[in-house]
């Protein structure tokens, strides 16, 4: 049985804020087919998990000349086809983990049919921390990266600086991973931070723990590194009220790697 969050108007909104750019008719047009699987997510999330393949190509083909443009641009607009991405995010962490796999199955499905820096550009705008995760220790490859709010946060080191940033965030799991790392963020920002967003924060500390692990396996395998040398490397990155949350979770071993 899936259980659905309660979700605020403001999520919606968000969502297809996204779209908002040049090209204003066909992206009108595209954050029509949004709106139409944001509600389906809400009423049938089972169905929406299945019709993902179905509602990524529909919005992909909102351009007439859809096959021209994307084979010019190296793929398709990402500013479309993440949103049913970040979408999928929404409902991700309450699904059965039957059901997640799933979803991850057919957002790698997708992503691996682009070259890698379109998945990229996709993958860095998926908010939820948890599809992030599974996609990122699946195939590492589609790791973006997060300098945009690294220098954001060296650039506004008060709480009154920063905050203003957050909701115009292309992504609240990058921005939070950002955060917990003290070379960038001030004492102030993430005490507040932890505050405002806890339910994220948990989770980030899920995909940080994932993420390392499985990075320490790969360090392993390929250069010979003892898997617990690498973790401890790597936690140093972190904030440490944060390393023993992380190691409990390694131990726990939630995610999904297809």
């Amino acid at each position: 049985m899936v259980k659905i969050i309660d979700i605020q108007d403001v999520c919606r909104e968000k969502l297809l804020d996204k779209l908002i750019s040049g090209f204003e008719k066909l992206n009108k047009n595209a954050s029509v087919i949004i709106d139409e699987y944001y509600r389906l997510v809400l009423e049938n999330p089972l169905e929406a998990v299945e019709k993902l393949p179905f509602f990524i190509d529909k919005v992909r083909n909102v351009n007439p000349n859809n096959s021209f443009v994307e084979a010019v641009a190296g793929g398709p607009n990402h500013d479309w086809t993440a949103p049913m991405l970040d979408t999928l995010g929404i409902i991700y962490p309450t699904l059965e983990r039957s059901v997640r796999e799933v979803g991850l199955i057919k957002s790698l499905s997708f992503l691996d049919e682009l070259n890698y820096f379109n998945a990229q550009n996709n993958v860095e705008l998926i908010s939820e921390p948890w599809l992030v995760r599974d996609i990122i220790v699946s195939r590492p490859m589609y790791w973006c990266g997060y300098k945009q709010y690294c220098d954001l946060l060296e650039e506004n080191k008060k709480w009154s600086e920063f905050s203003g940033h957050i909701q115009s965030a292309k992504s609240e799991f990058w921005m939070a991973l950002a955060v917990t790392r003290p070379k960038y963020s001030s004492l102030e920002i993430r005490a507040n931070f932890y505050k405002e967003f806890p339910d994220l924060i948990d989770r980030t500390k899920d995909a940080i723990a994932a993420i390392i692990y499985e990075n320490a396996k790969i360090a392993n395998e390929r250069e010979g590194k003892l898997v617990d040398e690498y973790i401890d490397e790597q936690l140093l990155k972190y904030d440490s009220v944060f390393h023993n949350d992380i190691r409990k979770k390694m131990n726990e071993k939630k995610w999904i790697k297809i």
